[in-house]
């Protein structure tokens, strides 16, 4: 079972930082009260003591860290910001940790630069661990968000897995013939690599260009409209 994915980790996160005084930002509110392991150590101690039926391999969320490290989610890291998630993920992969997950997709993280996830995961040279990215745009500028995953892992020179690679909006159908042909290309001078999911759906944040480019949306649940929870209707899309 691979954990931490998309950037979205249980730790390292105090529920006493300041974004957590009510309710962890979305996409972290999936979680809703889970977070309370200030340190990734923590966090694994708790899953080794609760004995899983299944393997755990645990990722640590980029998003995660800038929540506890940021005060304001709609910049780039300062130095002094990248340096405390640097070390975090220093700590979390001396506890465990296989790598750093990122997700410059959803808003507490899309304002980080290509910089900003090269220099938090340094750690990860030299063998410390791998990057699995969810790209900045899965949908009209994928081809953009690819050489951004491609350049980072060809920085940090580790192992690049793409989280998830698909096509958003029916205007992209077909366009997998272009991106895993630029897939295959960068794979050849290193390690990438890929994961899917065989259905064309996804779950994610009421985002207005998801809704958008969506023939059917679906509100599972709604803090601030909770009699929307369950409304299925036909998106713009269809």
């Amino acid at each position: 079972m691979i954990t931490g994915n998309c950037s979205i980790s249980l730790a390292p996160l105090s529920p006493l930082v300041p974004f957590m005084a009510q309710a962890p930002p979305s996409p972290l509110d999936i979680f809703q009260t889970c977070f309370k392991y200030a340190t990734f150590a923590s966090y694994v101690s708790a899953v080794q003591a609760a004995r899983p039926d299944l393997n755990a391999a645990l990722l640590v969320g980029h998003t995660t860290l800038r929540v506890g490290a940021l005060a304001d989610l709609s910049r780039a890291a300062t130095p002094a910001e990248t340096a405390s998630m640097r070390q975090a993920v220093a700590e979390a992969l001396q506890a465990g940790a296989i790598g750093l997950s990122t997700g410059v997709f959803y808003p507490p993280a899309c304002a980080a630069t290509a910089q900003e996830l090269v220099d938090v995961a340094q750690p990860l040279t030299g063998g410390g661990g791998l990057i699995a990215m969810h790209i900045r745009n899965e949908g009209d500028d994928i081809e953009a968000a690819l050489e951004e995953a491609f350049h980072v892992g060809r920085v940090l020179g580790v192992p690049l897995v793409l989280s998830h690679h698909k096509l958003m909006g029916l205007a992209n159908q077909g366009r997998s013939v272009q991106t895993l042909a630029l897939i295959e290309q960068a794979a050849r001078g290193k390690s990438v690599c890929m994961d899917c999911y065989p259905y064309t759906a996804s779950s994610t944040m009421l985002l207005p260009e998801r809704v958008a480019s969506s023939s059917d949306v679906q509100i599972t649940w709604s803090q601030a409209e909770p009699s929307a929870a369950g409304r299925f209707t036909e998106g713009p899309g269809r």
